[in-house]
């Protein structure tokens, strides 16, 4: 009975209570269900106003229409109601799931001082909320949205969800003005400080990483261009509290002109190639090209990219296509003069070291000849040049070296550099010599 009254309150006690003897015996789960159905019948003693053939339509038609914010025909209070049986409880239990820190007895007040109207109800109580509402707030506590449904089957009315979509498209409306605001304040403010260089930029103008780390857009692309100088395309967090989340690549793409995007992309996706380690794959020595060659399918490689490169080239010196000569004929062929062989052994000892598992060049920039390689990152010693995986392989104390046998750690730069140009140089020499007596 308690039940009845609350979502139909103009009925008389008498007969709902007549009304809920006579459907007790269909079940107890079924009672309020088939209450409310008899209530408004035409033949229960109800007066029941019948709606407009246009109104229906506009209840029932057009819910999938975005719903026009009329301000005078949701929000105020002195509007027409025009929910069915079910409308003031479907507002209090939306209304307890919306504000479940708010004491149900002060939403129930609330409903009814806004005219037991949903949309104006809500808009009061979190504009209450924003200014310190006069009461103590409540632990939260889960709330049964099962308490949504009723007896059977959910509870329905047009008009409440007319006015719920009106509602949500409102509040959308008021938070993408709100974050509007707040980035124009932060643009006219200009005090957001770079992480790195730490001068001040606008909003507009800053990115950050996943944790919300704030770096300017001159920083993030001049770190970008030296990782990628050296084929290492983790563009992390520069952040000084050690974050090494990495920059997403919709920010990247925001910040990084056209030519380091493109090689952002060959960088990261060689890399990746890489880290699979397939066997058997071979790469075009004039473009990026790779393809899996799967045993000795003949001695020529023909590069895939056709418009950019197209080239046939030998799978064994990596030279174009020198048929029906042998390698080695053609490097006869192609030997220099004496002094050009030299000044080109030199300048090669001078500037590239190849790493011992994957072949591919190196440069050492610093005194240390402890080398880790940029593409496998294979640890290398730069003296024997021989793969090494601790400091064990070096003598800390220069003094030393020779009677432990060990490479030495540290050393000046430009005495390495210029033992191996000396060197180089007499070997050249000698094979030289050798070959041409």
């Amino acid at each position: 009975l308690a039940q009845v009254l609350e979502l139909v309150p103009d009925v008389q006690p008498r007969l709902a209570r007549e009304l809920i003897l006579r459907h007790f015996t269909a079940g107890e789960n079924q009672v309020l269900e088939a209450v409310i159905q008899s209530l408004f019948e035409p033949t229960s003693g109800r007066k029941v106003q019948k709606r407009r053939p246009t109104e229906k339509h506009l209840l029932e038609g057009d819910q999938h229409k975005k719903p026009r914010l009329t301000e005078l025909e949701n929000s105020r209070i002195d509007r027409n109601k025009k929910g069915g049986a079910v409308y003031r409880g479907l507002c209090l239990e939306h209304l307890l799931v919306d504000f479940p820190d708010v004491p149900k007895t002060y939403i129930k007040k609330t409903l009814f001082a806004h005219g037991v109207l949903y949309a104006p109800t809500h808009l009061f109580l979190r504009d209450e909320k924003r200014r310190g509402p006069p009461f103590n707030y409540i632990p939260v506590q889960p709330i049964n949205t099962s308490s949504l449904k009723g007896k059977g089957r959910a509870l329905e009315d047009a008009e409440f969800e007319r006015e719920r979509a009106w509602l949500l498209e409102k509040l959308k409306d008021e938070d993408v003005k709100l974050d509007e605001t707040t980035a124009e304040q932060l643009d006219h403010q200009g005090s957001i400080e770079c992480g790195c260089c730490f001068g001040t930029y606008p909003f507009d103008e800053m990115v950050q990483c996943p944790d919300a780390h704030l770096f300017c857009s001159g920083c993030v692309k001049s770190y970008a261009e030296t990782l990628l100088s050296v084929h290492n395309s983790n563009i992390n967090c520069i952040d000084q509290s050690g974050c090494n989340l990495a920059f997403p690549v919709s920010i990247l793409q925001k910040v990084l002109p056209d030519n380091l995007l493109e090689l952002y992309e060959r960088v990261r996706q060689r890399n990746e190639i890489e880290m699979a380690g397939l066997e058997g794959l071979e790469e075009c020595p004039f473009c990026d090209f790779k393809c899996i060659i799967e045993g000795a399918h003949g001695s020529l490689f023909r590069c895939g990219n056709i418009k950019a490169c197209g080239a046939i080239t030998c799978r064994q010196c990596k030279k174009k296509d020198h048929r029906p000569k042998s390698c080695k004929e053609m490097e006869g062929e192609q030997l220099l003069e004496c002094h050009h062989v030299i000044e080109e052994a030199m300048s090669k000892s001078l500037s590239v070291l190849n790493c011992p598992r994957c072949d591919k060049g190196g440069e050492s920039s610093s005194s240390c000849n402890k080398m880790t390689c940029p593409f496998c990152r294979t640890m290398s010693c730069y003296v024997c040049r021989k793969e090494v995986t601790s400091y064990e392989h070096f003598n800390v104390c220069p003094e030393s070296s020779a009677a432990t046998q060990k490479c030495p750690l540290w050393e000046p730069l430009e005495h390495r550099h210029t033992q191996e140009v000396n060197a180089a140089a007499e070997k050249a020499m000698s094979d030289y010599r050798r070959v041409n007596p």
